[in-house]
């Protein structure tokens, strides 16, 4: 774990927010599903911590009595840590074929093979 509560604003992180899908939305989105007799799926990303890229240098030590030469260093707790993940999947998603709605910035659309596929990201869940 991170010291995030230590961390300041302008130095150490600039971004902090994280999307999250409206509730209108997920509401939307389940009607439709149901109307047109679809089968919904849910994902919970694993560790979406380890999957950001800072911009910002972090230096951090492990705590005492946790330290260890094989596990890695988890950024849980850093301030920006959701924001880099957000960006992260955003980019991935539009890599593949996805588009951001205009409504809401957490549902993806993609369409390209008939039937369309729709992502709400809710933080770490999809």
């Amino acid at each position: 774990w991170t010291k995030g509560y230590a961390q300041t604003h302008g130095v150490d992180y600039e971004q902090i927010f994280v999307l999250v899908a409206k509730m209108t939305t997920v509401q939307t989105v389940i009607a439709l599903a149901m109307v047109k007799e679809w089968h919904p799926r849910q994902m919970d990303v694993k560790k979406p911590f380890l999957q950001g890229e800072l911009e910002e240098a972090v230096y951090m030590v492990q705590p005492l009595g946790f330290e260890s030469n094989i596990h890695p260093k988890v950024l849980y707790g850093l301030k920006q840590a959701w924001h880099v993940w957000h960006l992260k999947i955003t980019q991935y998603l539009h890599q593949i074929g996805f588009k951001t709605s205009e409504s809401d910035n957490s549902l993806y659309v993609r369409s390209d093979s008939g039937s369309p596929i729709i992502i709400i990201l809710y933080v770490d869940d999809l």
